[in-house]
């Protein structure tokens, strides 16, 4: 898979991927960020993969400016393809529906045209793939949602 360089600010660089969310670019991106902190230059402070790219950030008096740390990703990086599919864990996450815990309940059932019992059931017989931590600690970027689940956002966000 081909690969696109572009810096995000003067000390950080973006590997895109593709433009898309998808489970094959994403492997390639946690296996290329894995290469290249197996290969780390000195003065690479964080390597932070995405959905379908992953973000350098440097330090340039240490690492050297845009072009150097360019440089030392096209050489570490080398041709992506298939990536090798690492072990993966699967982690049951207890849930409570409707109530206080999930007050949307009723509205996502009405919206589908589903009881919320075969919401519940729907939702809780996923499978979800964690793509990326977010900007927020532990805040996971999750697909696999059902579409029959697919709902909108609320109108005007809760404030509590």
């Amino acid at each position: 898979m081909e690969y696109t360089l572009f810096p995000l600010c003067e000390y950080a660089v973006t590997v895109r991927f593709a433009s898309y969310i998808d489970e094959a670019v994403n492997d390639i991106v946690h296996e290329t960020a894995a290469r290249l902190q197996g290969e780390r230059k000195e003065g690479i402070k964080e390597i932070v993969p995405a959905f379908s790219s992953l973000t350098v950030y440097y330090d340039p008096v240490v690492a050297g400016n845009y072009a150097d740390v360019c440089a030392w990703l096209r050489e570490n990086i080398g041709s992506t393809g298939q990536a090798t599919r690492h072990s993966t864990r699967t982690i049951v996450i207890p849930v409570c529906y409707g109530g206080e815990f999930g007050p949307d309940l009723a509205d996502v059932a009405r919206f589908h045209g589903m009881t919320e019992d075969e919401v519940v059931a729907l939702h809780s017989s996923g499978r979800y793939r964690v793509y990326m931590i977010g900007f927020s600690p532990g805040f996971a970027y999750l697909g696999g949602l059902s579409p029959r689940l697919a709902t909108p956002r609320r109108p005007v966000p809760r404030t509590t």
